[in-house]
């Protein structure tokens, strides 16, 4: 990790991706390293921005609560968010619905009981 090998030399400015002293990245050397892993791995194509709406949409699709995807994108608010997932929320209202269900169903068991 460049900030545990560099210590002071590391200058820290808070970006999601950065060189080895910190500093932002050349957009040609990160679709350059992109593209090589793209081809390495066999992937489908996909530019570097495409990244952050994936990571999004599969938290969103596997439960996670919007507000805590809404500060990992930095929105300044969770309406941001939804408002631009908002293609994911039909499944989530499906997972909403089978939650709800299945709390009743253990409420009826255990008052059966």
């Amino acid at each position: 990790m460049p900030l545990l090998r560099l210590g002071k030399g590391f200058q820290d400015f808070d970006l999601v991706v950065c060189n080895n002293v910190g500093k932002p990245l050349d957009l040609g050397d990160l679709n350059r390293d992109l593209n090589y892993v793209i081809e390495k791995y066999n992937f489908p194509k996909i530019k570097f921005h495409a990244l952050r709406h994936t990571h999004a949409t599969l938290l969103l699709l596997l439960g996670e609560n919007p507000k805590v995807v809404a500060e990992r994108l930095r929105h300044s608010s969770i309406s941001i968010t939804m408002d631009t997932y908002s293609h994911v929320t039909p499944t989530m209202q499906q997972q909403a619905a089978d939650k709800l269900d299945e709390a009743i169903n253990l409420i009826n068991t255990k008052q059966s009981l």
